[in-house]
């Protein structure tokens, strides 16, 4: 089972690295807010990942460690996590469906 932190640490820079096209045409910026497991930015316009808050970001993530992970674990889906209120989005809702392209 992959925790919070190896997604963000190890995972997700190899998919960026690897999706160079998917990036460009994501083209946002997403703050995660993990509960329990941290805050963590995903670039897709410097195409890069970090631990903390992102200054300019187009859409905000909040879900906690558990349900990420049950997310990972493909047990929980996106969509059903956020039609349960378990994954709350704010701001740019489109471009938070593009991010499955990659993520």
């Amino acid at each position: 089972m992959t925790t919070t932190r190896e997604y963000f640490e190890q995972k997700v820079p190899e998919l960026i690295a690897n999706n160079p096209e998917k990036l460009k045409a994501i083209n946002g910026v997403f703050q995660f807010n993990v509960a329990g497991a941290g805050e963590w930015v995903v670039d897709c316009k410097e195409g890069k990942v970090f631990e903390g808050k992102g200054e300019k970001v187009d859409t905000t993530l909040d879900i906690t460690a558990e349900d990420f992970e049950a997310i990972l674990g493909k047990k929980l889906n996106p969509m059903m996590a956020f039609s349960t209120r378990k994954l709350k989005v704010t701001g740019n809702l489109p471009l938070s469906l593009k991010l499955q392209t990659i993520l």
